[in-house]
Parts: C-alpha cells; structure tokens; sequence
C-alpha cells in the first residue's frame, strides 16, 4: 500500500515540525492557512545543528521539541519540495506527545550524517555556555549539589538553599578527576554546626580529588553567589584547565583564612560520596581525608 497516496485521500494530514518551519522562524509562511495543535515532543529522537537549518536522527534516551500542524494535502508536496524530501531528508511517520496526547504525523529526518553532538532543547534558541564545575567537598555528592541547582531541602544539613534562579537544569556531565594541590577545612559554617568547610589551596603539595560538573556559566555564577563571594569564603574563582574543549573552574577563598575542623556530618558526607559516587577505595579515602 502506498502511505503517501493513502494520506492524501484523508481531509487533514498532521506534520511535526522542528526548525525553519516553526512560529517565528524564516520558513512559516509555509504552513499559513494550516491548524496549529500546540507544542510537541518527540521521543527517542536528537536534534542538530546544521548550520542554517537543523535536523532530526534517531537516538535513545533523547528528545526533540517542536510543533505539530494540520495540513490540507495540497501543502504537503510544497513541504516536500522544501524539505528535500528523499534526497535531504526523508519524511516518516512518527509519535509525538504533547498535552493533549499522543498524535500521528510526518517528520522529515536527515539523511546524512550530523558530524556535531545533539543540541540541548530546542533549535533556534541561545546556544547555552557551558563549562565544568569542579567540587572538592560536599558537592562530590550529586545530590548535595543537586540543592544549588534545583533549590530545596539538604537531607544533610536541614537547611533549605534556593537553587538557581534563571536555569535549574541538571547537569548533563559528571566525571571524576585528580588535580595538584590540597584541600584544608576552615571558616565557620552555620550549614554545618558551625564548624570548618573544604577550601582549596592550588599551591600545596599534593593532589585532590574533584568532581567535574558540566553546567553553565550562568549556573556556576549563581551557585558561587549561594557559596558566598566574600573574599573569605568563595570569592576566588581558579581555571584549573580544560576538559573536552570546555574550561574548568573551582572556587576557593581570596584571603587567609582561619583552619577549623569540620564536623562529623560533613566529613562522613565527602567520605561517603568519595567512596560511593567517585570510586575511590575506602582505604584510600580513609588516607586522603586524614592527611587534611
């Protein structure tokens, strides 16, 4: 059975649309006279970047934003003749979910290869800039640090910390690397039973542990500001190097600051995320701790 002439019997043919030819963009005056049905997502599919233009491909755990339309099947070889239709692109039926359920409809997916990683959400919209934040205490555990990104109660501490104001999207990266230096507890945290927190001296002998996450810039600004940017807390922003093209940075103090030692809660917190979350041995973490 041929699908194309089978739909072209029918009233309204549904089309998900991802990039040129959505609201606002360059390419929408071809679907003037079509029914917009709203805002859609399409599983198990990743978007790219083209240059002026994007495309779809299929690919697990992944998922690409766009809009779904109704057409009259007159628009549809217009669609076609655009789109590149079996030569560009290839145009297949898919499912697509949105709030008024999953509805049937033709995308057009890219035949060739990207040559680029998937973009995060939609196209068209601000590349986000990313780099990695790189955590030597309490954020080696995820979901400590979870608290600075999404805001919320610390199961840890009992306090309740506001999250990122602008961006609360998770990480999309985590890795574990080892950089010169050493970490020293101090200050006073009334997070933390008013007793010394992990800061990061570069210029010490040794190595530290750290966590890279890959966040925003943006994201980082806001969880510097929550750390505190007083010069005797986490006012000093360092450029450790770079990861995968990307900058890495931490955060430590700018001035001398008081040794204090940190409380039970918080020690057994890097001890366990060292162990559970970085793979380090539990001799080894037991060693790295008590050099501190």
């Amino acid at each position: 059975m041929n699908m194309r002439n089978t739909e072209s019997n029918r009233h309204q043919i549904r089309v998900f649309v991802y990039g040129t030819l959505m609201r606002g963009q360059r390419a929408h005056h071809f679907l003037e006279g079509a029914e917009y049905l709203g805002e859609f997502i399409l599983d198990n599919y990743a978007i790219y970047d083209l240059g002026s233009f994007p495309g779809i491909k299929p690919k697990n755990d992944h998922r690409v934003f766009g809009e779904v339309y109704e057409i009259v099947p007159e628009m549809l070889p217009t669609l076609d003749r655009y789109e590149g239709e079996g030569s560009l692109y290839d145009r297949v039926k898919v499912s697509a979910g949105g709030d008024a359920g999953t509805v049937e409809a033709y995308a057009y997916v890219y035949k060739g290869n990207p040559g680029s990683e998937p973009l995060d959400g939609k196209w068209g919209t601000p590349k986000k800039d990313y780099v990695w934040y790189a955590c030597y205490g309490s954020n080696l555990s995820a979901d400590r640090f979870r608290c600075y990104i999404e805001g919320g109660l610390c199961k840890e501490n009992g306090n309740v910390y506001t999250g990122c104001r602008k961006d609360r999207s998770l990480w999309t990266d985590s890795r574990i690397r080892r950089y010169p230096g050493r970490i020293y507890f101090a200050n006073k945290s009334s997070a933390w039973e008013e007793k010394g927190v992990a800061f990061y001296d570069p210029d010490a002998k040794g190595e530290t542990i750290m966590r890279l996450y890959r966040i925003t810039k943006e994201q980082l600004q806001e969880v510097q500001k929550q750390e505190g940017l007083w010069p005797q807390w986490y006012g000093r922003m360092i450029e450790l190097g770079t990861e995968d093209g990307l900058p890495v940075y931490t955060i430590t103090n700018e001035v001398p600051i008081t040794r204090n030692a940190p409380s039970e809660k918080y020690l057994s917190l890097i001890r366990r995320a060292l162990i559970q979350e970085c793979g380090v041995p539990e001799d080894e973490a037991e060693e790295y701790l008590a050099d501190i």
